[in-house]
């Protein structure tokens, strides 16, 4: 049964919700609850939505827009959670990062992100953020927080050659601010 039109981006982990991208003369991300068959409007935007995630909780939604300035046409995107109430919307990301569309969820709640600076943080819903930079110049395409090690795992363009991705693995260790990561996979 057709439940709606839209791309499948998420589903609650207990898997009654689904977060879904519908594209008109607006952005929505819209949630379709799979037991009642309801469909709610969660964002309607003039913004393009570029991903969405629920937070570990299901409390709340991760998501990615796109920013054009108006003045410069300069693109850049940001990271958002909003609560599932929609009663606070908070911008996780800061106002000069241009962060990775594909990004992933922590053990806690935390959203893990990569931005322009050859950065990766790991924030959460209330703002409280830890910052590590990556110890070689990645282009980080896809990121996601692997819980039981305390760790990343990345797809990057390779810095020999820009037309290949590699995987990598990278360990958070609490006393440092500096990520190497390791390669997994070609």
């Amino acid at each position: 049964t057709m439940a709606s039109p839209g791309v499948v981006q998420d589903i609650t982990n207990s898997g009654n919700n689904l977060i879904l991208f519908t594209f008109g003369t607006t952005y929505n991300i819209d949630t379709y609850n799979t037991e009642t068959m309801q469909f709610s409007s969660f964002v309607n935007s003039d913004k393009k939505a570029l991903s969405a995630l629920y937070d570990t909780f299901d409390t709340g939604i991760y998501y990615a827009e796109k920013l054009v300035d108006p003045i410069t046409g300069s693109v850049g995107s940001q990271i958002i959670w909003s609560d599932v109430n929609q009663n606070t919307t908070r911008v996780i990301s800061l106002p000069e990062e241009n962060v990775i569309q594909h990004f992933g969820i922590g053990d806690s709640g935390q959203v893990v992100y990569a931005n322009n600076n050859n950065q990766i943080i790991l924030s959460d819903s209330d703002g409280n953020r830890q910052v590590f930079k990556v110890l070689n110049n990645f282009n980080i395409l896809a990121i996601d927080y692997i819980n039981a090690e305390k760790g990343v795992v990345f797809i990057a363009t390779d810095p020999q050659n820009e037309e290949r991705t590699n995987l990598y693995y990278a360990k958070i260790d609490d006393d440092s601010a500096e990520l190497a990561a390791t390669l997994i996979a070609e």
